[in-house]
């Protein structure tokens, strides 16, 4: 990776399994630290362009403003002043290279490198030219047996054990010559093999299921499939659902499949954290947690409506929810659409909401027991007072980053309606905020407040002045 080097890209093509993205990622691993900044984006067949730019100028660098604006240019005026490796991985057509490069400096001549991988030499060729090429080919007879062997050796003897390796080379030379010399299709059969007896009869069990000529190489990947227990096969098949190269979390595919009833839980489930990315499906199997008591989600914009729909459905997620969190993009101009009603959740008794909501949920739309409400990147118009002094037994009222209200009134006077329960107040960053207006008689048997990053909040009223200020 020096900076001397003429080619700025280089080109790892070749057919699949040969291991294009294994090698990228090493070399990848094995520089990233000498760069000043470094990205990884998976491309596949029908890839989004502003997504991949707005992902690696979020690995770069780049604060949110910039990347939500503008990226094209704000990527490339990024870039040019850095020394950057990037690796675009699994990269289809020539037409996705020519909208990605306006956001990515190619002669920059600062050292900067891109790393391509790819099936197709024509757009290796197109992206880096000729001498950028690095291409992958099958393994010889030697190395294949040499991998293969390798890992037939690396299991230890146990006592159903009834040939030695060395006795079955005539069967194993077969599976191989089947294999192309492919990498994965060698490590597939054999990681196959080794779940079985290893006896002649079960290599050629696998043999005769395998593809007849190295164009059939899918055939020998399906293997891996066919051997899976029965109740495996729907987990394996529930990746269909995701876009290809899509990065999936380890605990949201669990959670996903516990709620389709692919994995049976122990015990019964309480918890349940999961990130609903924009491609997900219909979050309509949260339902299928009966026995939720704590459920925090986070989902981005695009269905978070959705989810709100789902929350709201007459029939409650779980009738044992005690504690929800419900947050989208907060730094999104997109507001919620949907009312959001949880006047059927009669055990939730604490309650977060972050992000834009058109407005605040009517009282007899939120939890009759809630008693912690925290608001966050609400951004209100009107003064949230009016709608939250009206819950009975709420104790505990956060608020941060709401709106851009002036004011906030509590009147006073002997009503159930003006925080009855209310005992901890907090409120921070409200950058507007000139009053802050508690009458005689409102918030009786409040006790502690907390205002921070209130620049324009005028002296408190004499009502609030004996509160214990938790900071200011």
């Amino acid at each position: 990776m020096s900076t001397d080097l003429q080619h700025h890209v280089v080109s790892i093509v070749g057919m699949p399994g040969l291991g294009k993205t294994t090698l990228a990622k090493k070399v990848f691993r094995s520089v990233q630290d000498i760069f000043q900044c470094s990205a990884w984006v998976f491309v596949s067949q029908k890839p989004t362009i502003k997504d991949l730019l707005q992902d690696i100028a979020r690995q770069v660098g780049l604060v949110e403003r910039e990347r939500n604006e503008d990226v094209e240019a704000n990527l490339f005026n990024f870039l040019r002043e850095k020394r950057y490796v990037i690796v675009i991985d699994d990269i289809w057509h020539t037409q996705t290279w020519d909208a990605l490069s306006i956001g990515i400096p190619i002669n920059s001549g600062n050292g900067s490198r891109i790393i391509v991988t790819s099936r197709l030499r024509n757009v290796g060729t197109y992206i880096g030219g000729q001498y950028s090429l690095h291409e992958l080919l099958p393994l010889d007879q030697e190395k294949s047996k040499e991998l293969f062997f390798k890992m037939v050796m690396v299991r230890p003897q146990t006592s159903n054990v009834t040939s030695d390796p060395s006795k079955l080379e005539n069967v194993g030379l077969l599976i191989l010559d089947r294999c192309g010399g492919v990498p994965l299709a060698i490590v597939v059969t054999t990681s196959l093999w080794l779940l079985s007896e290893r006896m002649e009869q079960a290599w050629r069990e696998v043999l005769n299921s395998m593809g007849r000529n190295h164009d059939e190489i899918s055939k020998t990947l399906a293997l891996s499939y066919g051997d899976l227990p029965t109740d495996l096969k729907p987990c394996f098949l529930y990746f269909g659902l995701f876009p290809e190269d899509h990065e999936i979390s380890a605990v949201d595919l669990i959670n996903l499949r516990v709620a389709e009833g692919f994995i049976k839980a122990r015990g019964k489930q309480e918890t349940l954290y999961v990130k609903l990315p924009r491609d997900n499906l219909m979050p309509c199997w949260l339902h299928k947690f009966t026995n939720l008591r704590k459920l925090r989600i986070r989902a981005h914009e695009d269905i978070a409506d959705q989810v709100t729909k789902v929350l709201s459905n007459a029939t409650p997620v779980s009738q044992k929810l005690e504690n929800l969190r419900f947050k989208w993009n907060v730094f999104s101009r997109k507001t919620l659409a949907v009312n959001l009603n949880l006047s059927r959740y009669l055990h939730v008794c604490k309650l977060q909401l972050i992000g834009r909501i058109m407005n605040l949920p009517k009282p007899d739309e939120l939890p009759p027991n809630l008693t912690k409400l925290t608001l966050r990147h609400i951004n209100l118009e009107e003064d949230p007072f009016e709608t939250l002094r009206k819950l009975p037994k709420l104790r505990i009222l956060k608020l941060s980053t709401i709106g851009d209200m002036r004011m906030m009134v509590c009147c006073g006077g002997s009503s159930a309606d003006n925080f009855p329960q209310l005992q901890v107040l907090e409120i921070e960053y409200l950058y507007h905020l000139e009053e802050l207006i508690v009458e005689e008689g409102g918030m009786p048997r409040l006790n502690k407040l907390s205002i921070r990053n209130c620049p324009k909040l005028r002296p408190l009223s004499d009502n609030l002045k004996n509160i214990t200020m938790l900071s200011s």
